[in-house]
């Protein structure tokens, strides 16, 4: 049966909870964070594989093998099989059903003229997805439906509209680095539990072997 401490469980624990929060809030310094912490975990798991007595030294090997390989194949540029892999739908499943199907910020730029001359200003707006129109009957007194989903009208300053400061925009890209970063330490963890598994399945198989060489 395998065992882990209850300082690993704690540790487990608190990663899991910084990554679910660094999901909901996928913006600003979140993904380099959620990127630089799986990357230092990796970093100590490989470490350990050297230095680690046999027991820890099993599961580092397990560990850092497989999250370096799903590190590498996510966000390196050469595999290109990132779209291919199941991860990327789950995590882009997960997006939807915590953030809903966003839509960007748009900016617009126009030149007016002022006393001081020639300036640009600028309009930060945005346009949420609306529900399709439901069809009303031609002649029916029933009125048409009024959807109260804010839409927010573009505002010419030389800063952010103020309706956008109240509303965070969740970038899925940011998320989806996010979520394979998690998806890294998770497949990991499988993967130095399945190396404690063959090396104590190799054990049993040759102390089997063992016992039954004198008998012959």
């Amino acid at each position: 049966m395998l065992r882990y401490s209850l300082g690993s469980l704690f540790l487990v624990l608190l990663y899991l909870s910084f990554a679910f929060a660094a999901l909901v809030n996928a913006t600003g310094v979140w993904p380099q964070v959620a990127v630089s912490l799986t990357l230092a975990i990796l970093s100590l798991f490989s470490l350990g594989a050297i230095f680690w007595n046999e027991r820890r030294r099993v599961f580092a090997i397990g560990f850092s093998a497989t999250g370096w390989l799903y590190f590498l194949l996510v966000f390196s540029s050469v595999t290109g099989v990132r779209p291919y892999l199941l991860t990327e739908s789950a995590t882009h499943q997960l997006f939807v059903t915590m953030h809903g199907e966003q839509v960007a910020p748009s900016i617009v730029y126009q030149t007016v003229m002022t006393a001081n001359g020639p300036r640009v200003k600028t309009a930060v707006y945005a346009t949420p997805v609306l529900p399709p129109p439901v069809p009303v009957p031609a002649g029916s007194n029933t009125p048409a439906p009024v959807y109260s989903a804010p839409v927010w009208q573009p505002s010419l300053s030389m800063r952010p509209a103020l309706s956008l400061t109240n509303t965070q925009f969740v970038d899925s890209q940011s998320f989806a680095n996010i979520g394979h970063s998690l998806w890294a330490v998770i497949i990991a963890f499988a993967g130095g539990v399945t190396g404690q598994l063959l090396a104590r399945g190799r054990k049993q198989a040759i102390s089997v072997k063992g016992e039954e060489e004198p008998s012959a």
